[in-house]
């Protein structure tokens, strides 16, 4: 029996074809962009959980300054202290990440993924060593151990171990072993792991400052011990500490906090500003999948019903052959299988086909794995035994209550009297689609309006027709500047040229507690140093609202600052030009020669910081490099930018971004939520649009 329906199935399946390839398209358009949804969600909750040794393990944050401001850097130095008077912690790490020229063979590249660390990084958080032993490959300074992937790039099938890499072209280092891949849903991004002894040998004060906020530190606590008794006793000796001086950043309101490892990913945000995680996504993503499914059952289920009307007359003559309402069902049930089945097996392909484009959309590595992934199997079944049952049982039900005589002389709709002309289930169906669709829209309009509002919000700065340039991190920096900037100042297309240490809108990475000479009790607390060149302002399209701006024909300009409209607030001077400052980077003391306006350096979830620009001719005011061009032929600019630079610098890599991209970047959240919310609720449209013609 089962055959014969399972043939006559087939035979409705060639007998309808396009009303049969719409109804199982829709389903399966339904189905991949459930899972794909799904699929994000997954790739999203799995976040350090690689790890295996983190259960415990808790990292270090405070909310610094003003006890508003969370920040989860700190001094390296620190862990020392808390090790030695804190007897409640088990052990600790420190992750200190730099930007960095690698070389081998002549071979150069900037290095995004490097970190130094301490000894015990890979017992401490319970990460594979492929070679090397994990008790001493990082013991000794200028040792390093690399990712599986780079010993491949680097070394092809040669033993990388023993091998030397140059850093910063200067400072040697010798590949002690091999790591396995950390993945990409990991707090850590490593390819690079560096003995943190190794920056005793040429920047030991990264090591010694309490001003200097680059690392991050983790700590085991003891088992049994009350987190916060001991929360509060290291925020006691952070503020206790006699030696913290750490840019004011000390005080009744000023806590340090742990942080459960596996909990960073949806809590903090990256060294560059950027969101790590967001719950709001998962549980909106959540919502968005289950009412794509709502949708999708329901638009399958209408177009069946809509099928069966035409069906009447062959249920008509079966049940007058002898065929019970059981018999229907099954026939009805087999049927709907095999559609529910071809429909799974199309979104599989589907989801295949657009995966690539998916994962290089959402910078996710998400790997189609029907047989090896559980979560694939488990949600096919589920989803073919769910659709099944659901959408066969009602449209069986129509055939259940057809009066077999009737329909075979009139082959219209005819129900028994007694269960009345229509049933309710039918307009709930399609009032809940129309309802569910106009939520999407109207979640898809909020979500552009505010990324509308994003792009168009005044962010301090011209983004437009500006590139950086990364100018390595070595002595050379300074002298190489000047020249590259005098000869690129001879390109047609080239406007103007600056330098910074930092550059919106990436983070700044200094900050401190100026204070007036007027007023030495009065600090402005977490402010950012920003070290410029002339024309700074000019490049990034400022606007000095009073007194001036740093002028190359004043020698005295080296002792001068400006600040910027915030800075100015805090102050609360109205007329803060001429107001002397000290507590800077360096002994000087500084006078305010001009104002200039708010500069967003991080983004528009973040509250602007007060901000100091002061000229500093030394390394850090020439790291990035500012062009302002005129052209549209970018590609053209870039290449004669490159010529210039290979010419003077062939060891250093030509590594730059545009202003623009990376203020987009920044939005990288908001933006992928609103192209993959667009796409669903056009999909959900699509639906709507199908009942209808249908």
């Amino acid at each position: 029996m089962f055959f014969y329906y399972l043939k006559f199935a087939f035979l409705n399946l060639r007998r309808h074809r396009l009303f049969s390839l719409i109804n199982i398209l829709g389903l399966s358009i339904g189905l991949t962009s459930c899972l794909l949804a799904c699929l994000f969600i997954q790739d999203e909750l799995k976040y350090d959980k690689h790890f295996t040794n983190t259960k415990s393990v808790y990292r270090l944050v405070g909310n610094n300054f003003d006890g508003l401001n969370i920040t989860y850097t700190q001094p390296a130095v620190l862990l020392t202290l808390l090790l030695e008077k804190c007897p409640e912690i088990e052990s600790g790490n420190c992750i200190i990440r730099q930007v960095l020229n690698i070389g081998y063979n002549q071979k150069h590249f900037i290095e995004n993924n490097f970190i130094y660390s301490d000894s015990n990084f890979f017992k401490f958080y319970g990460w594979k060593l492929l070679t090397g032993n994990p008790d001493n490959v990082l013991n000794a300074p200028s040792t390093v151990v690399i990712s599986a992937k780079k010993a491949r790039e680097l070394f092809g099938n040669e033993d990388p171990v023993g091998k030397q890499l140059t850093l910063e072209l200067s400072h040697v280092l010798t590949v002690t072993g091999v790591f396995k891949d950390i993945p990409s849903q990991s707090q850590i991004k490593a390819d690079f792991i560096a003995s943190k002894s190794t920056l005793q040998t040429f920047s030991p004060e990264v090591l010694t400052m309490w001003g200097n906020f680059g690392s991050s530190l983790s700590l085991k606590p003891l088992p049994g011990v009350n987190l916060p008794d001991l929360m509060e006793k290291v925020s006691q000796l952070w503020n206790n500490n006699p030696l913290n001086e750490c840019c004011g950043e000390k005080g009744p309101n000023v806590h340090l906090k742990l942080q459960q490892f596996n909990e960073v990913y949806f809590q903090t945000i990256t060294m560059n500003g950027e969101k790590f995680g967001n719950s709001i996504y998962i549980i909106g993503f959540s919502v968005i999948a289950g009412i794509l499914l709502i949708i999708a059952l329901f638009n399958y289920i209408n177009l069946s019903i809509a099928q069966i009307a035409n069906r009447f007359l062959e249920a008509g003559v079966k049940k007058v052959a002898g065929a019970s309402s059981t018999n229907l069902y099954k026939q009805l049930l087999i049927e709907t299988s095999m559609y529910v089945f071809i429909a799974i097996f199309l979104s599989n392909f589907l989801l295949e086909t657009v995966l690539p484009g998916f994962n290089s959309f959402t910078g996710k590595n998400i790997e189609f794995a029907l047989f090896t992934n559980p979560f694939f199997l488990v949600f096919n079944i589920a989803i073919f035994l769910f659709t099944t049952m659901s959408t066969s049982l009602y449209p069986a039900l129509y055939f259940a209550r057809i009066q077999p005589l009737a329909a075979i002389n009139s082959g219209k709709y005819c129900l028994s009297s007694t269960l009345g002309k229509r049933s309710y289930f039918w307009d709930i169906m399609v009032t809940t689609q129309f309802a569910l669709t106009i939520f999407l829209i109207v979640s898809a309009l909020m979500v552009n309006k505010q990324l509308y509002f994003i792009r168009n919000t005044d962010s301090g700065f011209v983004r437009e027709n500006v590139i950086s340039i990364e100018n390595g991190w070595n002595s050379s920096l300074e002298k190489r500047y000047h020249l590259y900037k005098e000869k690129i100042l001879n390109l047609p297309e080239v406007i103007k040229v600056s330098s910074g240490l930092n550059v919106p809108p990436d983070r700044i990475w200094n900050s401190g507690a100026p204070r007036m000479v007027n007023s030495p009790s009065k600090s402005i607390n977490n402010c950012g140093f920003v070290s410029v060149d002339y024309d700074y302002f000019k490049v990034l399209g400022c606007k000095i609202t009073e007194g001036r701006d740093f002028d190359k024909s004043l020698n005295t300009d080296d002792n001068k600052c400006i600040i910027s409209e915030t800075f100015r607030r805090k102050m609360g001077e109205k007329d803060p030009i001429g107001i002397v400052l000290d507590q800077l980077w360096e002994e000087k003391k500084r006078e305010i020669i001009g104002v200039v306006n708010d500069i967003n350096f991080n983004t528009l979830h973040d509250e602007i910081k007060p901000e100091i620009f002061l000229l500093h001719h030394s390394l850090p005011s020439h790291y990035h490099i500012l062009v302002k061009f005129k052209t549209a032929n970018t590609a053209s600019l870039l290449m004669k930018l490159e010529k210039i630079w290979t010419e003077m610098a062939p060891e250093e890599p030509f590594t730059y971004f545009f202003l623009d991209e990376k203020f987009e970047s920044n939005y990288r959240k908001e933006i992928q939520v609103a192209k993959i919310l667009n796409i669903l609720t056009g999909v959900a449209i699509f639906y709507v649009v199908l009942d209808y013609l249908v």
